[in-house]
């Protein structure tokens, strides 16, 4: 079955309604950032200015002006909750589109992408984006979602019902096909799945909306879903369930990626 579209504009509505308590909540995006600047400062050198690419309140763009206090640091993302926490921390943040970046060509040795590139509709075009603005031997160190992401939460919603209530994401070789059709070099990739424990499934379908990780898809189910739907999900999520709760699986690619010195 193919993947669902994404709306664009539901995805940044439902991240600007998260900001507030975003750092809070993101517990897992917070390792996951650790991990791709560990990746960066393997490779980045003495970089003049960089890109947190889907910034949200900015903790990516402070955490770059410290590592590389010479260097200018830019923050971007589409959703305008997010942006306004960023700017309120200082930061030099703009609500864009990674698929159109109002950058200029070759501006940036370093770009910092944690868990964003999934929620484009055309996610090949924020690809080509990243590639153009960077400079030549620029470096693009990327988090994404595996397909098993959330595996559990999904089968459980089968027994519910049929309708789309958890995106299936992309595998790496879509991934890599994306980078390489761009004119990335792949330089490294590496897979980790991560197991999130929850009180119970309440407790997960909370922590997913306030990191805004809510069904996007243009397909998605409309409307409230009622209390005799969620508690058929607790009963179906029981295979998962232990005495400390339940968990919930994220598998999460590490992408490192170059722009070839001869372009």
């Amino acid at each position: 079955m193919a993947l669902s579209r994404i709306d664009a504009g539901r995805a940044a509505r439902n991240f600007s309604a998260a900001a507030a308590g975003y750092d809070r909540a993101a517990t897992l995006q917070l390792r996951t950032r650790e991990a791709l600047l560990a990746e960066l400062a393997a490779r980045a050198g003495a970089p003049r200015r960089l890109l947190d690419l889907g910034c949200g309140t900015g903790i990516g763009a402070r955490r770059l002006r410290a590592l590389y206090p010479g260097a200018e640091v830019l923050a971007l993302d589409r959703a305008p909750g997010m942006v306004r926490i960023a700017r309120d921390a200082g930061l030099d943040a703009l609500v864009g589109d990674a698929q159109r970046l109002p950058l200029p060509a070759a501006c940036c040795d370093a770009i910092l992408s944690n868990l964003v590139l999934q929620w484009c509709p055309q996610p090949e075009l924020a690809m080509t984006e990243a590639c153009r603005v960077l400079r030549p031997g620029g470096w693009l160190c990327l988090s994404l979602p595996g397909p098993a992401t959330l595996r559990e939460l999904r089968t459980a919603w089968r027994q519910v019902d049929q309708a789309e209530h958890v995106h299936r994401f992309d595998p790496a070789s879509a991934w890599l096909a994306r980078a390489e059709a761009a004119g990335l070099e792949l330089h490294s990739l590496r897979p980790e799945l991560l197991r999130e424990p929850h009180a119970d499934v309440f407790a997960l379908m909370r922590s997913l909306r306030e990191t805004g990780v809510v069904n996007a898809s243009a397909q998605r189910r409309r409307g409230l879903l009622g209390r005799s739907a969620l508690a058929a999900l607790e009963r179906a999520y029981a295979p998962w369930r232990t005495a400390e709760g339940i968990v919930a699986s994220w598998e999460i690619l590490y992408l490192v990626l170059r722009r070839p010195t001869e372009c």
